[in-house]
């Protein structure tokens, strides 16, 4: 085996192992990193011509193998990218909205109200300068058991609604994140106001980080 044919064979191989990690990383954790290769087909180019240029019969036959299993090839880049456009619903497709206008409406109205506003803040924690938090007993300190029981689960819908949002697979940093969640969330419910989107997102991110 000559020395050109070791060094591609190693270089490729080394790469595959990288393109590999970074997809394990990408499936089973998914808030990394989400690139599935940093060098996509190299790795398999180089292991392959390593493997043709070899001197061994058993290592030419074999050449196809890295371009079979390399990560970052064509097939595995294609099938993240139909999976991608799956969840994205295609080009040009909307969130519709899951109930109708006239609910849709009055859900806005609700969570836009100065009173849920103070709630989803002392829910939250918000501008008290830590990491977000979901604090039940602040709430209800604040406007009493009978009030509060209906805020908290106004709180935890609008949050359930939020997060439905899979802009941590799909975003590559957590202002894209943000600003993805934000997008996803204002198509099923526009006319939220700022402060409470500020409010969601924070949490979001801060549990996608």
């Amino acid at each position: 085996m000559n020395i050109i044919s070791i060094i591609f064979i190693v270089f490729g191989w080394a790469i595959i192992a990288a393109n590999a990690s970074l997809l394990i990383r990408y499936l089973v954790w998914g808030r990394g990193n989400r690139s599935v290769s940093s060098i996509p087909i190299i790795g398999g180019l180089a292991a392959a011509l390593g493997m043709l240029l070899s001197s061994n019969q058993t290592l030419r036959t074999l050449a196809w193998v890295p371009l079979l299993i390399d990560t970052g090839g064509l097939p595995a880049v294609a099938l993240l990218l139909s999976y991608r456009f799956r969840r994205a619903g295609g080009p040009a497709t909307t969130i519709q909205p899951a109930m109708p206008i006239g609910a849709v409406r009055s859900k806005v109205d609700q969570w836009n109200s100065q009173q849920f506003g103070t709630a989803l803040s002392l829910w939250t924690g918000w501008k008290n300068g830590v990491a977000p938090f979901r604090n039940d007993a602040a709430v209800i300190d604040h406007f009493g058991s009978r009030e509060a029981a209906k805020l908290l689960d106004d709180c935890r819908e609008l949050e359930r609604e939020f997060f439905a949002s899979d802009a941590n697979i799909r975003a590559k940093d957590l202002n894209e994140m943000a600003a993805m969640a934000r997008s996803d969330f204002l198509q099923k419910y526009p006319g939220v106001r700022l402060e409470v989107m500020q409010i969601l997102e924070s949490c979001y991110c801060f549990s996608n980080r």
